[in-house]
């Protein structure tokens, strides 16, 4: 059941929804939060999340630690790889079983990079990306030692670096020649260097050769390997022979650009990376390989990538545009009808498998399957996400599915799109980090801090303390709500033990279960109200059905006006001081102080026109009076704790909250 304000003056608070600040407080749903902070709100319960918990410590590490990677080897282990540099990208190379482990490394301040898992762990430098082509073509002699006088031929002569992965370049230009088709064709002059030697592992060269098919078509079809050291090579192979070998692919393996960044990976085995205004793609499990014929350019630059299904979300400047196909060489590029600027960079964008989604200036844009939408226009205006979410500085992640951003380290905000009733919930200053991220092996969320990688919100941690503030009920007429009660992860009675009414003795511990039973049986009898406030009329010598006689020490329980007339069973007050380290906040909800408790379980607060009328800490499943002396049409109910709320009932009196 929602919530709701019935005929009879009671409310029911049974499903804990979001924040929907785009409406008033009395404008949003029964369930909807005028604020919730550090819950989590999917099981309709008002729940914690929970604090951060050290994964690995990485002090050992020299420098700040700007990104943090866990490359997960193909036997299942794992390397801890970090970086400075926070502009840096690291994706697993496409390839299912490739015996390297290779991982593909883009950042602003460098040019795109390949390391296998192995080098990476070992802390080796990494290899630039991609495989140039040789500068020099081959000088092409046929020896003339050939016997086939009717057969003189024309070929063409060509060879490409080879790295030790098998890698594979754009080849020479042709050196063109005529010999006998059995001559000795001599080749020289090839290179045996190549450009950043230090930087690449080229140690082969392929070479090809022409044939020409009996239906006419010319392939340069693969000769023989020679090691990069070796700058001649002399041909005697016959036609036939190279004819049964492979042909060239690697006319369009260009290498990436030296400023290509923001790398991701695309399902059908591509990676996809920008410059500028340009998109590039690798070709298909071939990622060193980036054809420049495959390029595809916008109007604005390119701010950041995300991917759903086969579809390349491109957020950038100013309009933004969508790159669908399986294959890199024929997408279909389309373009949003108005400008959605991505205003915090690649590090607010976030891939979800219903869509992409990236702060703008108006709220959570999302390109999906259903087109270009402003993801919280039924949540949020543009005056209030500016104001308290700085969309500028989002860094977020994904986290199930919701979107997780942090703007200063500490604040942020968690969005759901698939829950509408629990979209929107704030993270208030108790996750502190440099780095968010998200491993792509677990789906955990990391966040690091001082070299140091914690889980953020873990399935097993402790509880953080929550805030949920209710929206302003109005009932159809002044009232004075007598009690209440909730539901959750509390203990069903209160401690043995307690407090009597004013006045009274103490309460031996042994005794406090009897205490109680008389409490539930009082709530549950008819009460005789006088100025608002009731009055009990039951001795203990009564003998209603189903009542259990407290015990001989219990004196008559006589109460004047306006008092209580149950055994106080739990705490009486939350004490109000400056004395302690919990850190003082003012704010629309009245001014929440420093307090000197045990620690935090659960506080409830009550408003009344705008003005706190009750403050308790609420430690059992008991019900509690509220206080008396005043009307109100206007009323407002705050939650703040670590344990978790199922429930929320108040009622005018007790025979009205035992029935809800």
């Amino acid at each position: 059941m929602g919530s709701e304000v019935d005929p009879v003056t009671s409310l029911v608070i049974s499903n804990f929804g979001g924040m929907m600040p785009r409406y008033g407080v009395q404008q949003i749903p029964p369930q909807a939060a005028a604020l919730v902070e550090n819950a989590i709100l999917l099981s309709g319960e008002l729940r914690g999340l929970h604090t951060k918990q050290r994964v690995i410590d990485l002090r050992s590490v020299e420098y700040p630690i700007a990104r943090v990677y866990r490359a997960q080897y193909s036997n299942g282990g794992a390397s801890w790889i970090t970086f400075s540099d926070d502009t840096v990208d690291m994706v697993k190379g496409p390839l299912t079983n490739d015996a390297f482990d290779r991982y593909y490394i883009t950042s602003e301040a460098d040019k795109p990079r390949m390391n296998p898992l192995a080098r990476l762990a070992n802390g080796d430098p990494s290899y630039l990306l991609g495989v140039p082509s040789p500068f020099n073509a081959p000088t092409v002699i046929p020896d003339d030692s050939g016997t086939f006088e009717d057969r003189v031929v024309t070929r063409a002569y060509i060879y490409t670096f080879v790295s030790v992965y098998g890698e594979e370049g754009v080849p020479s230009d042709a050196t063109i020649a005529e010999g006998k088709d059995d001559d000795v064709w001599q080749l020289s002059g090839m290179d045996t260097t190549v450009p950043d030697a230090a930087e690449r592992n080229i140690t082969h060269k392929n070479i090809y050769r022409t044939i020409t098919a009996s239906s006419g078509s010319v392939a340069f079809q693969f000769v023989a390997q020679i090691p990069l050291a070796q700058s001649t090579f002399n041909d005697n192979l016959d036609t036939e022979e190279v004819g049964a070998n492979s042909v060239i692919t690697s006319f369009n393996h260009d290498v990436p650009p030296p400023d290509l960044h923001g790398v991701v990976a695309h399902p059908n085995g591509f990676l996809v990376g920008f410059r500028g205004r340009d998109l590039y793609f690798s070709k298909p499990y071939l990622p060193h390989a980036w054809p420049v014929d495959y390029v595809l350019s916008t109007v604005d630059p390119i701010k950041g990538l995300g991917i759903f299904g086969t579809s390349i979300v491109v957020a950038t400047d100013g309009f933004p545009y969508v790159a669908t196909g399986v294959r890199p060489d024929q997408m279909t590029f389309t373009k949003a009808q108005t400008a959605e600027p991505c205003i915090s960079g690649r590090r607010g964008v976030v891939s979800m498998p219903f869509g992409v989604y990236y702060p703008t200036d108006d709220g959570l844009f999302l390109i999906g399957p259903n087109g270009f939408s402003l993801a919280t226009t039924q949540l949020i205006t543009k005056r209030e996400w500016q104001r308290d979410f700085s969309p500028w500085s989002l860094q977020a992640v994904r986290w199930q599915n919701q979107y997780v951003g942090f703007y200063d380290f500490s604040s942020g905000l968690m969005f759901d799109p698939s829950e509408p009733t629990a979209a929107l919930v704030k993270l208030a200053s108790v996750w502190e980090h440099s780095v968010i991220q998200q491993d792509p092996f677990s789906g955990a969320v990391w966040l690091v801090e001082d070299n140091i990688v914690y889980e953020w919100n873990p399935a097993f941690g402790v509880p953080t303390t929550y805030r949920w503030v209710s929206k302003e009920f109005v009932t159809p007429k002044p009232v004075n709500f007598g009690a209440c009660k909730f539901e959750g992860g509390l203990i069903s009675r209160p401690p043995s033990g307690g407090i009597p009414p004013p006045g009274g003795t103490p309460i031996p511990p042994e005794q406090g279960e009897d205490f109680e039973d008389f409490n539930e049986f009082r709530f549950g009898y008819p009460l005789n109200p006088i100025n608002f406030a009731p009055l009990i009329t039951v001795r203990k010598a009564t003998t209603l059905p189903g009542f259990v006689p407290p015990p001989p020490i219990l004196k008559e329980n006589s109460a004047p006006f306006h008092k209580s007339p149950l055994y106080r069973l739990g705490p009486t007050e939350v004490l109000m001081t400056e004395s302690t380290p919990f850190a003082s906040v003012t704010d629309s909800y009245g001014d929440r102080q420093t307090r000197e408790t045990l620690p935090v379980e659960m506080y409830f607060r009550m408003y009344a026109d705008g003005t706190l009328v009750y403050e308790q800490q609420i430690l059992d499943e008991g019900v509690y009076r509220l206080p008396s002396g005043y009307k109100a049409k206007r009323y407002q109910f705050e939650f703040e704790g670590t344990i978790e709320l199922k429930s929320f009932k108040i009622a005018e009196t007790g025979s009205e909250l035992q029935v809800l």
